[in-house]
C-alpha cells in the first residue's frame, strides 16, 4: 500500500512539474513577440549614437549646387568608419552588421540580396531581414521597419565608406513582387521584410535615395 501511495505521489509530482513547464513555455511564446518593443524603448533611452553615424542626425546640406552627389573625405571631418558592412537606422535604434551569402545568413542578421547592386556600384542595393522569428541572432532585426518615416536617414557602411540615404516611402507587396529587387536608374536602398507581424503573407518594403557619400580615404 505504501509503495502504491509513493507511486501516486511521484506521478502527481511529475504531472505538476510538467504542467508548470508547459505554462512557462506557453507564457514565453506569448511574451517573446513583444520583447522587441521593450528593447526599442530601452535602446532609445540608453543608447548613444556612435560618432561614425552622427551625420545621420544632422540637417547638413546633402547635395551641392550643381546637383551632383556630394562626396566628403572622412579624414576632413575626423571620422573613422566601421570596417565591417553595417546598416544604421537611428530612428529605430538599429546598428547592425549585414551579411552576404545564402539564405542561411538571415539567421545572423540582415541579408544583402544576391544579384542586387552594392552602394559603390549605384543602382538598387537590396537588404532583407526577418520581421520576427524564434531562435536566431537575426530573429527580429526588421521588427520595427514599419516605423520608418519618409525623410529619415539611413546609413550603409560599405567597404569602409559611408553612404547616406533618405527614405522616400514604403509599400506592401505580394511575395511574388520580385521587381522590388530589380535594377534602378537612380542609386537607392531597398529594405524589406515579412508583414503582417508573425506571418509571411506579404512584404513590407522601404526605399531610400542616396543623398551623400563620405569616403574613408581619398578617391
Amino acid at each position: 500500500m505504501q509503495k502504491i501511495k509513493e507511486k501516486l505521489w511521484n506521478l502527481r509530482t511529475f504531472n505538476n512539474l510538467l504542467s508548470v513547464a508547459v505554462i512557462l513555455v506557453g507564457l514565453s511564446l506569448v511574451a517573446t513577440p513583444w520583447i522587441p518593443n521593450l528593447e526599442l524603448w530601452w535602446d532609445q533611452q540608453t543608447k548613444e549614437t556612435p560618432e561614425y553615424s552622427s551625420s545621420l542626425l544632422t540637417d547638413a546640406t546633402a547635395v551641392v549646387d550643381d546637383g551632383e552627389l556630394e562626396t566628403v573625405v572622412a579624414n576632413e571631418i575626423s571620422v573613422s568608419y566601421p570596417q565591417d558592412n553595417r546598416l544604421v537606422i537611428p530612428s529605430i535604434a538599429l546598428d547592425t552588421e549585414f551579411f552576404e551569402g545564402g539564405e542561411w545568413v538571415l539567421n545572423q542578421g540582415p541579408w544583402k540580396r544576391p544579384n542586387t547592386s552594392t552602394p559603390d556600384q549605384g543602382g538598387n542595393t537590396v537588404i532583407a531581414g526577418h520581421r520576427f522569428s524564434y531562435g536566431s541572432d537575426g530573429r527580429w532585426i526588421f521588427y520595427h521597419l514599419d516605423k520608418i518615416q519618409p525623410g529619415e536617414r539611413i546609413g550603409v557602411y560599405w567597404q569602409g565608406d559611408e553612404y547616406i540615404y533618405e527614405v522616400n516611402g514604403s509599400q506592401i507587396v505580394e511575395p511574388t513582387a520580385i521587381e522590388i529587387e530589380g535594377p534602378t536608374d537612380n542609386d537607392q536602398l531597398t529594405l524589406y521584410t515579412c508583414t503582417p507581424l508573425w506571418t509571411a503573407a506579404q512584404r513590407l518594403v522601404v526605399t531610400a535615395d542616396l543623398i551623400k557619400v563620405n569616403r574613408a580615404s581619398e578617391v
